[in-house]
């Protein structure tokens, strides 16, 4: 049976693949908790005064914006739950449509521009992806010049802001860790013909970075959708020369960094998921084969859809076999879950660690200096 057989279902062999990618993940024993305690507010504090509550802004660029923010607000609310959270939006939503699928939503009282939230201190600031990644940078300068250009004044903003201590870290995911490294660093990404995405065995780099509190050293599985792609040397370099370490690496598939920090780890990137559900790629699958029937099962993915449910006998599924994959692929997803929650309570705990340094460092005569924004020329 193909990978893109119309019943869904993937052969064994990717099975046999993902049983062998993960064999030294699945022997660790399982923490107790994972994920750590959540992010204690009279611990961390934050910049503007010691025992005040994280505050992060998430700045959401997506299409579908209220997923989205569902999405992070739960991971948040798990990871950080006494953080104060401020919902963002580009100043480019104003312009309809064409730039967001859910303009209306993002133009809600729920969002205000991250051009006005971001005169107030934040200890972490997230920036989430959007679904421009098959776009290579002349074409969407062309096609969304206004929304480039913002961005570009964003990431200029986050690189001069984490600087002054106005904001303790940023953190880029997907779409936008791309961005970043082009915008501020002028590396260059490739368009693939087709799309990356699946399930792609990964390595701990640096298992007592901050960052990485409380995740289990060695190996991991983890999600990757997208068609963007940067040849690993350049990136490498790139993070070196500018204060970075690797922190994850993705060791097979369109191997290197998958998780990184740069500026003396004011900055990170991840253009992973830890974030993803077990269903998340079947959900991808089922939009992109509506456009492309031959469309390709994800890589190493031996989800059965229909276990998700009561199971119909005679549609000719070997149920025995089938649970028994759908059962370990969910304790894959479940170790991913628990990962997710430490990776992020981490963020949140370094970014008010960064904040109140900041804060400490600089004199009460010397208040902070607002960042100029650049623009697209600069």
């Amino acid at each position: 049976m193909s990978q893109d057989a119309p019943d869904l279902r993937p052969t064994q062999s990717i099975f046999r693949d993902l049983q062998n990618s993960v064999k030294t993940a699945i022997t660790f024993p399982r923490a107790a908790n994972l994920a750590g305690p959540p992010v204690n507010p009279f611990l961390y504090g934050n910049g503007s005064g010691a025992g005040e509550a994280p505050k992060i802004a998430l700045i959401n660029i997506m299409d579908n914006a209220e997923g989205t923010e569902k999405h992070f607000l739960r991971i948040l609310k798990k990871s950080a739950p006494d953080a104060a959270i401020t919902l963002c939006r580009l100043d480019c939503t104003e312009l309809g449509e064409k730039y967001f699928a859910e303009y209306e939503y993002l133009l809600s009282a729920r969002y205000q521009s991250w051009r006005e939230a971001l005169e107030d201190d934040f200890d972490l600031v997230i920036v989430t992806g959007i679904n421009r990644g098959r776009l290579s940078y002349p074409e969407l300068i062309a096609e969304y010049p206004d929304f480039w250009n913002e961005m570009v004044e964003l990431f200029a903003h986050l690189h001069q802001a984490t600087k002054t201590g106005q904001v303790g870290h940023a953190h880029f995911v997907c779409w936008s860790a791309f961005a970043a490294m082009k915008s501020l660093y002028g590396i260059e990404k490739y368009v693939g013909k087709s799309k990356h995405y699946g399930l792609f065995a990964h390595e701990v780099a640096d298992k007592d970075h901050p960052l990485l509190k409380n995740i289990l050293q060695g190996g991991l599985l983890v999600p990757h959708s997208r068609y963007s792609h940067i040849d690993e040397q350049p990136l490498r370099t790139a993070i070196a020369r500018h204060g970075g370490l690797v922190l994850m690496d993705c060791v097979n598939g369109d191997g290197g960094p998958a998780i990184w920090t740069l500026e003396e780890g004011r900055l990170s990137c991840s253009i992973n998921h830890l974030e993803y559900g077990i269903d998340t790629l079947h959900r991808e699958y089922l939009r992109d084969s509506a456009r492309d029937v031959h469309f390709p099962w994800p890589h190493c993915y031996p989800y059965h859809p229909r276990l998700a449910g009561p199971v119909d006998e005679s549609a000719g599924v070997n149920v025995g076999e089938s649970a028994g994959e759908n059962e370990f692929l969910q304790a894959i997803f479940d170790r991913l879950s628990e990962v997710c929650a430490s990776f992020y309570g981490n963020l949140v705990a370094h970014g008010c660690a960064l904040h109140i340094q900041q804060a400490e460092s600089r004199s009460p005569a010397r208040p902070y200096a607002h960042p100029l924004p650049l623009t697209a020329s600069q």
